[in-house]
């Protein structure tokens, strides 16, 4: 997480907030176009996780992959049509570009294709992975692009060509390099590893069902991240894109910790589905949920006090409008992060339809909705705002569609779940804030907040923020980590 917020900051550097905020715009349109990456992502990981708690589970993988293989070489093909067309037309007509650069956007365009191909073609690889739970081979492979990239941002930086055309260039040289990394993983090192197979109709009708409502979904998503980026371009400029951008960054770099969470916790919640074990798998949703957002608490607390201090050591002079963008869309993370295992626990169903219509409507309609705001407010956060609003009364509707299934009652949920999160995120934030005038400078501050916050949040999550069985194993763990440093003493 380090890595990346300080390779963001020689990046800034190295590309200045002008094609900083040019490359976001750019790539960002890539991802319009990639909205079925994720649709396929998430549909393979599903289907290759029930593949394995069948018998002959060699077969199954198989198939399984052999047919998810197949529909993303056809992605990728939809996708090159897709921004040679499209993308190019809204390029040439539309987007805001400072004069001068117009070459420039065009090679990065290109450029961005081909790594978005990349991306697509591991996907099944990735699914592998995921299902057999090898999160070693991911921490080696976020180790390797962390390195790799903070290598790039520094050779741009002192090189005399086009610095936005090289970086883009690096970019994808790097995701090349892991891809191979991938396929060489899935296909020499799994315990069952599989086979290429003509890929079976049964299991292609039902994949691409699954991928017919998920892409509903991914595009909904898509567009509305990519349509405020596109509102920012249309009402302030590229400035306003590198501002988002450097949100994105923190915002990604912190919820990374719970991504790698949430990749170990996925598999597990598909395979007790699968298994009609459902009590355990709502168990395991409600863990993995509170887990998750404490961590968010753990780091966002902090970042959203000294916001101000860190943004001006980090970069030095962050783009306008940063600050407030960096507090938002952590806030927005933490909704985001609530809603993921309730997601995961729809997609082992496979009932995923109205959960994916519902989904689509809302984040739409933000579009429009924000376009309005903005004609009749100057306020460039109110871009996030109305998303955080629109986030939370999603969440709240969803709750009992994802559920039920597993047979939990909503008061168990808001008593296990949702109250635990609510007091381990107000107590913490008002003590921690509170506490702020008793330091002198911003290192000071920075450092008493955060070992307020942790103190305070330690006390608050062991209290009333775990269930009484996961406090005795919590305690547990300790007594047994003092026994043996007692035992080495």
């Amino acid at each position: 997480m380090l890595v990346s917020l300080y390779t963001s900051r020689v990046l800034l550097e190295a590309l200045g907030i002008e094609d900083f905020g040019i490359y976001n715009l750019v790539a960002g349109f890539i991802v319009l176009f990639n909205f079925l990456q994720s649709a396929f992502t998430s549909s393979t990981t599903r289907f290759i996780g029930v593949a394995i708690t069948k018998e002959n589970a060699k077969e199954h993988v198989s198939i399984a992959y052999s047919s998810a293989f197949f529909l993303h070489l056809c992605l990728a093909f939809v996708f090159i049509i897709g921004l040679e067309t499209i993308g190019l037309w809204y390029v040439n007509n539309y987007m805001n570009i400072p004069s001068g650069r117009e070459p420039a956007v065009y090679v990065v365009l290109q450029l961005s294709m081909v790594n978005a191909l990349f991306l697509i073609m591991r996907v099944p690889e990735n699914a592998l992975v995921i299902a057999y739970e090898r999160m070693n081979f991911f921490a080696v492979i976020g180790i390797i692009e962390s390195v790799f990239k903070l290598g790039i941002v520094f050779l741009v930086l002192y090189s005399s060509v086009d610095h936005l055309i090289l970086y883009s260039l690096f970019v994808v040289l790097t995701n090349a390099f892991v891809t191979f990394l991938y396929f060489y993983y899935t296909h020499y090192k799994l315990p069952v590893k599989p086979f290429f197979q003509s890929p079976q109709k049964k299991v292609l009708r039902g994949m691409f069902s699954f991928i017919g409502w998920n892409s509903l979904g991914g595009f909904s998503n898509i567009g509305y991240q990519q349509g405020l980026s596109l509102l920012l371009n249309l009402f302030y400029g590229v400035g306003l894109n590198a501002a988002m951008g450097i949100a994105n960054q923190v915002k990604g770099a912190v919820y990374s910790l719970v991504s790698n969470i949430r990749a170990a916790a996925d598999p597990q919640i598909i395979k007790s589905y699968s298994l009609a074990e459902y009590n355990y798998c709502g168990v395991l949703m409600g863990r993995v949920t509170r887990i998750s957002h404490y961590l968010l608490l753990f780091l966002a607390i902090p970042v959203m006090i000294n916001i101000k201090y860190i943004l001006n050591i980090w970069l030095k002079n962050p783009p306008e409008y940063a600050y407030s963008f960096v507090i938002l869309m952590l806030i927005y993370s933490m909704l985001d992060g609530l809603m993921g295992p309730l997601w995961i626990v729809n997609q082992a169903t496979g009932n995923i339809r109205n959960y994916q219509l519902i989904r689509s409507v809302f984040y739409l309609s933000i579009i429009p909705i924000t376009y309005i705001a903005m004609k009749w407010y100057s306020i460039p956060e109110i871009v996030v705002i109305i998303s955080i609003v629109f986030t939370l009364i999603l969440y709240i509707i969803q709750i009992p569609t994802c559920i039920r299934p597993l047979g939990m009652k909503m008061k168990d949920y808001y008593k296990e779940i949702l109250l635990p999160v609510i007091i381990a995120s107000i107590i913490p934030t008002t003590i921690t804030y509170l506490s702020e005038p008793f330091f002198k400078d911003g290192l000071c501050t920075l450092i008493g907040t955060t070992l307020v916050n942790t103190l305070v949040l330690a006390i608050v999550v062991l209290t009333f923020g775990i269930r009484h069985d996961e406090r005795s194993l919590v305690f547990r763990y300790i007594n047994e980590r003092i026994n043996k440093y007692r035992y080495f003493v």
